[in-house]
């Protein structure tokens, strides 16, 4: 868990406080593009506040990603999210209940049905 320190000026105050964010490494596994969002939970009923499209697999043994730094301002001040990840349009599967106090690594894969969506914590010593 990385914690950062801010500091707010308000009405000549100095306020200090320290808040909480988690990385997340997003693994793109399908020979498809994957389009991923990031979602406040709970994610029936609030928007993505980040997209971020991810390049499909030309190998088999290659793995695309991309790292994410998530706080708790970036959803809507919230402490948990969901990951969603659609190809050629089609809403796959997500990974729900995500904590900024935690790091992961999310895979999307594919399997007979469609995508399937597989977090795992993992240390913060991956992102180093």
């Amino acid at each position: 868990m990385r914690t950062l320190t801010c500091l707010i000026i308000l009405c000549g105050c100095i306020y200090s406080y320290e808040t909480s964010a988690g990385y997340i490494r997003v693994v793109n596994e399908k020979p498809n593009d994957l389009t991923i969002q990031i979602i406040p939970e709970p994610a029936l009923t609030e928007k993505a506040t980040l997209s971020k499209d991810i390049k499909g697999k030309v190998q088999a043994t290659q793995k695309n990603y991309n790292d994410f730094y998530i706080a708790p301002e970036h959803i809507k001040d919230k402490t948990h999210y969901a990951v969603a990840g659609a190809t050629n349009f089609f809403l796959g599967d997500k990974c729900r209940n995500l904590s900024v106090l935690k790091h992961y690594e999310i895979s999307f894969q594919d399997d007979p049905v469609g995508t399937t969506c597989i977090a795992e914590e993992i240390p913060e010593t991956m992102f180093q």
